[in-house]
């Protein structure tokens, strides 16, 4: 399972330097995508919820898969890495802290949005 950083203020929900990089520093291309990925995450997360509680392991994997490469693409480090450790319990077929793990994803989606919206 993926080490996942510690959920403290001085882990930034995204490396923009890395980002910004990526995108050879197009800031239009970037903000496009984020627009994307808002409007995309919600029902990303809503298909999880319901295959969690569906006990769907083969879903759950899925989910945190997609979630896990568009936070990559992203450079939202913590975020990727809980998506990853969902994608591992759908593998797995544990899912019994796997509700807590999507609360923690949605919890450090919400740091991601804030950061998106303060960019420098």
């Amino acid at each position: 399972m993926l080490a996942t950083p510690k959920n403290d203020s001085s882990i930034a929900a995204v490396n923009f330097a890395e980002l910004l990089e990526r995108f050879d520093g197009d800031r239009d291309l970037l903000a496009e995508l984020f627009g994307i990925f808002r409007e995309d995450y919600p029902g990303q997360i809503r298909n999880a919820q319901q295959a969690i509680t569906q006990k769907d392991a083969a879903e759950v994997e899925r989910s945190g898969h997609s979630l896990k490469g568009a936070l990559g693409n992203l450079s939202a480090i913590r975020a990727f890495a809980l998506a990853g450790e969902l994608e591992a319990m759908g593998r797995s077929g544990n899912l019994a802290l796997a509700g807590p793990k999507l609360m923690q994803v949605e919890d450090e989606l919400q740091r991601v949005m804030d950061a998106f919206d303060s960019m420098p």
